[in-house]
């Protein structure tokens, strides 16, 4: 009866292990077959960067309005950073509360499934009070790299909403903490 255990058991390992592999390559059996048309690959990057991911997040970068332009200057603005990067979003400058409250969630969930590691806004708080700096408003980059290497971040991202009727731009920025370069910028209207 062990052995029947025991190799039940190994049979169960080696398909999982199969099974892991084939989805990892994209070869599951569930899958249906690739499109005749396939979408033009995206442009070769030098070596380091990466080339643009779908991002799976809740709206898609056609959506209108905030959601979509977020989409797509996230998309834009984090080309060159690496997966599994620490991200601090810093600054939010949006006069309404809710807006602005709006535009962190979405950042993080879109962040998150472009595989990146979020700092949690609630440890960000908490050394911005040590910090005495102000939530709302401009945070000059100084002030943010300064956040965003204390909370353990490799990158940070501040983001405003600027301009009036058909100028409205949604802007998002991406400093590496340490150095302060800015590594990435976008802006979308919406």
């Amino acid at each position: 009866m062990k052995r029947k255990i025991i190799l039940f058991i190994m049979c169960l390992c080696i398909f999982m292990s199969l099974s892991a592999q084939r989805s990892r390559r994209g070869q599951d059996e569930n899958q249906p077959p690739p499109q005749t048309n396939p979408a033009p690959a995206p442009t070769q990057q030098p070596t380091g960067q990466q080339t643009n991911r779908r991002i799976p997040g809740l709206s898609s970068p056609q959506s209108p309005g905030i959601p979509g332009a977020l989409e797509r200057v996230t998309q834009s603005a984090m080309r060159r950073v690496p997966p599994d990067s620490r991200i601090a979003i810093v600054n939010v400058s949006v006069d309404d509360r809710s807006q602005r409250d709006f535009i962190a969630g979405e950042l993080e969930i879109i962040l998150f499934d472009m595989d990146y590691i979020i700092i949690d806004r609630s440890e960000l708080d908490r050394i911005r009070e040590e910090l005495n700096l102000q939530y709302s408003g401009e945070v000059d980059d100084d002030d943010a790299v300064a956040l965003g290497r204390l909370s353990g971040a490799d990158y940070i991202i501040t983001s405003r909403i600027d301009g009036e009727r058909d100028l409205r731009r949604l802007r998002l920025r991406v400093l590496a903490t340490q150095t302060a370069q800015v590594v990435g910028v976008a802006a979308e209207p919406f």
